[in-house]
């Protein structure tokens, strides 16, 4: 018989791990090298957050979720629109919102 190992939720204890992994695979349809090209992180640290521990076997912190959510955020972002985020404001900014054409300081 095998051993049985951990899923991702028993060994980090969290649904994030698993829902990145889901993400990257179903969402972004991207292979770990593609995500790790895309964010700036490098394949170890995909692989980690998609277990939901660190290099010293720790849990992955709250800030550390977040900075790795904005990074796919912005992959998520450019897959929809077809380029990076911009700061000045497209076309379908909300109303009251200034747009490109705008001042931009």
């Amino acid at each position: 018989m095998t051993p049985r190992f951990p899923t991702i939720i028993e060994e980090s204890g969290s649904r994030e791990p698993y829902r990145a992994k889901w993400w990257r695979a179903n969402i972004a349809r991207m292979t770990a090298l593609e995500l790790a090209d895309a964010t700036g992180y490098s394949l170890q640290v995909i692989y980690l957050m998609e277990r939901g521990i660190t290099s010293e076997g720790k849990l992955i912190r709250p800030w550390a979720w977040r900075r790795y959510k904005m990074a796919c955020g912005g992959v998520e972002y450019r897959l929809l629109h077809g380029h990076d985020f911009d700061w000045r404001l497209g076309a379908d900014a909300p109303a009251g919102m200034p747009r490109a054409d705008a001042q931009v300081p």
